[in-house]
């Protein structure tokens, strides 16, 4: 994250950024500015060379997790100290490296001139795999010895090496892919209650629909996909089947992202089907 003021000097406008702004503007060559809405300014940058290349890297496992874990807490969750009490010490070795090669910034100004907080530029979102989760190891497989005796007039099924997708309704859907989907208010109560302290640690959102649905999310798949739907969406009209397939979404994986946007303020349904950027 980079601060900077605004400066009118001879009919232009110049921004002062700190120190902080270095890693930030980086192999930029080029930085255009308008206004999205009232008090928000969108800055997009024109990459060089040598920073397009940069989207070949790879992270390990351990920084995935370091990139899952500071996207689900709050920003103003993660100084340092507060980062220490959640990750393992492979993890922070991770951090640190991260930390070097600026992939995450330890800023240090305003109000956390003396506590420092990790964050992650928006250059680097698109570097990561969708919904920011690391690779997920195979499950062990039962050695023979520990299987269960086959049941009488029972044929035992063979082990497969793929966890089922569970189903769009479920929790197990929201841990794995980021969302699920609710179709009544039974469900979507019986999901508040077990979720109520991630939804006080805003780490989980959701609305109802006009469709009666509720769409919830995670904030690291919100925040993973918000960019790329604000650049698609800013290009014109896009409806929720164009949006899957350009951005190689799961089904429902835009209708979520569209009503989240949507009661954030951010998109409008400008007719039947069709959506933009407000």
């Amino acid at each position: 994250m980079a601060i900077g003021k605004i400066k009118f000097e001879k009919g232009k406008v110049l921004v002062e950024f700190d120190a902080d702004a270095t890693a930030v503007f980086e192999n930029v060559a080029e930085v255009n500015a308008h206004k999205a809405r009232e008090g928000l300014i969108v800055m997009d940058v024109t990459k060089t060379a040598q920073q397009a290349g940069e989207r070949s890297v790879k992270f390990t496992a351990e920084q995935l997790e370091v990139m899952h874990k500071l996207i689900s807490v709050r920003f103003e969750s993660r100084t340092p100290s507060k980062m220490e009490e959640v990750l393992t010490k492979q993890e922070k070795d991770a951090l640190e490296k991260l930390v070097a090669s600026g992939m995450v910034l330890l800023y240090k100004g305003g109000k956390y001139a003396k506590t420092g907080v990790y964050s992650i530029p928006d250059s680097i979102y698109p570097l990561l795999p969708r919904f920011t989760q690391a690779p997920q190891a195979p499950l062990p497989q039962p050695q023979p010895e520990t299987l269960a005796p086959v049941q009488p007039n029972k044929v035992a099924q063979p082990q497969s090496d793929k966890m089922p997708r569970p189903s769009v309704n479920s929790e197990a859907h929201l841990e794995r892919y980021g969302y699920m989907i609710l179709e009544n208010e039974a469900d979507a109560k019986r999901a508040s209650n077990d979720l109520s302290e991630k939804i006080k640690a805003g780490q989980v959102k959701g609305v109802r629909a006009f469709d009666k649905k509720f769409y919830i999310a995670t904030k690291a798949f919100y925040e993973s996909h918000y960019s790329d739907f604000m650049e698609k969406l800013g290009k014109g009209n896009q409806t929720e089947q164009q949006l899957t397939s350009m951005l190689s979404l799961e089904a429902g994986a835009a209708k979520v992202m569209l009503t989240l946007l949507g009661f954030e303020g951010e998109v409008i349904e400008k007719k039947k089907g069709a959506f933009a950027k407000v």
